[in-house]
């Protein structure tokens, strides 16, 4: 992360919620309808911010936007998988 000190970089925090809600704990208590499922998701996030913010690094946090053609086969996957849970 040093390599980015002093910069401004732009972060998928959508994809961060993702992981962070897909973990098991978080995702168990979401399902349970405990409003601390959701805490646990986004502290998690938050965790990834301050260690971007000790490292001096500035992120700007990308909540959405267009799809990312990098990621459109993790995308697809996810719904995939998604489709067979349901």
């Amino acid at each position: 992360m040093s390599a980015f000190a002093d910069q401004w970089v732009a972060v998928d925090t959508a994809g961060w919620m993702y992981d962070a809600v897909k973990s098991y704990k978080a995702a168990q208590m979401i399902c349970l309808k405990e409003p601390d499922g959701v805490m646990l998701a986004f502290n998690d996030v938050i965790a990834k911010v301050q260690s971007l913010v000790r490292h001096k690094v500035k992120p700007v946090l990308v909540i959405d936007g267009g799809a990312y053609p990098p990621k459109r086969n993790t995308q697809i996957e996810r719904r995939i998988k998604d489709q067979q849970l349901s």
